[in-house]
């Protein structure tokens, strides 16, 4: 996503509007950005250095509060609230949160000395609760990046199968950074990486994220070569809809140490028969673990992964399965 990014003409201005150098990696450059802005905004936080409890204090920082929406009593006592003091811009908060948005940003006009300049709403209703901590970061993360002070709101949105804006992408990759901020993940991290280290640091460092977002971000940290991927039903591209679908590693997220060691998968591949991965979908095995070979892996066109042995650890999920693939001892 982020070679794309690079050469997208609003990032390529953003980051101009933000005083940084011409770059061939401006979003690499955004990114540090930020990183520098939180340090220092964060440099006389006294409390415990994790992103869950950093949060709500940058959030005062950017002069912002942040509000989660519960239920549909919390949404209309915010909406009334603000209403009674004519901020008539969340007079639509119902409707736009209706639609797509999971969590918007509104500019106060007629605020006391006392209070912050934003309010940060953030609908936890329903199953959007389990996105509830990235969307702080992507609120938080709009503010970090502001030029234009004439903006009076900005928004996250999640909408399946549309394709989002350059901004929005930006800010998801910021945010994504942010909420499991390297410099205070690390410290948690020790040994081979396995879903159980990984959900001990989740409840530890940022409780709030979901399982999934936790896996991918915290597998990325992992000093030692990891592929994250998760495995559900899905038809090859360019088949018919009502083709048979396939066990496929639909998504693939490889680690740094990953790259430079030349572990890596392939996404869109089908899933190989004496996989653990395949076992546990079509078997229901709630976990376990097991020795491959890369070589298993093999495209319709006669591709092959590397022949190289990995360990293969599984976490079923119902409708679908992710695996931690790491080098064989």
């Amino acid at each position: 996503m982020a070679s794309n990014l690079n050469n997208h003409i609003i990032v390529q201005k953003l980051a101009t509007d933000l005083g940084l150098k011409p770059s061939a990696a401006p979003v690499e450059m955004i990114l540090e950005f930020c990183r520098k802005k939180v340090r220092k905004l964060i440099q006389d936080f006294d409390g415990c250095m994790t992103p869950e409890e950093i949060l709500p204090w940058l959030a005062a920082k950017l002069s912002t509060r942040l509000v989660e929406i519960n239920s549909d009593d919390d949404l209309i006592q915010v909406v009334t609230e603000y209403r009674q003091k004519k901020e008539y811009a969340f007079a639509t908060l119902e409707q736009e949160l209706q639609g797509s948005t999971e969590g918007i940003t509104l500019r106060l006009s007629y605020r006391d000395l006392w209070e912050p300049a934003f309010v940060s709403i953030i609908d936890c209703r329903g199953r959007r609760r389990l996105r509830r901590y990235h969307t702080k970061w992507h609120e938080l993360s709009h503010l970090l990046i502001m030029t234009d002070q004439l903006r009076m709101t900005f928004r996250r949105t999640h909408e399946v199968g549309q394709d989002k804006s350059a901004e929005e992408k930006l800010v998801d990759a910021i945010a994504g950074d942010l909420s499991f901020y390297p410099e205070f993940v690390k410290p948690f991290i020790a040994g081979e990486i396995s879903f159980e280290k990984i959900e001990e640091i989740r409840s530890r460092v940022c409780p709030d994220s979901s399982q999934m977002s936790s896996a991918i971000n915290i597998s990325k940290i992992w000093p030692s070569p990891c592929v994250w991927l998760e495995a559900r039903l899905q038809a090859k591209k360019g088949e018919p809809k009502d083709s048979i679908p396939a066990l496929r590693a639909v998504k693939v997220s490889e680690n740094g140490a990953a790259r430079q060691q030349g572990l890596r998968m392939i996404p869109n591949f089908r899933v190989p028969s004496d996989s653990i991965i395949f076992g546990s979908f079509f078997r229901g095995r709630a976990g376990g673990e097991a020795i491959e070979n890369l070589a298993w892996w093999q495209a319709s066109c006669g591709t092959r992964l590397s022949d190289r042995t990995v360990r293969v650890q599984v976490k079923n999920m119902g409708d679908s399965v992710q695996a931690l693939v790491t080098l064989a001892a």
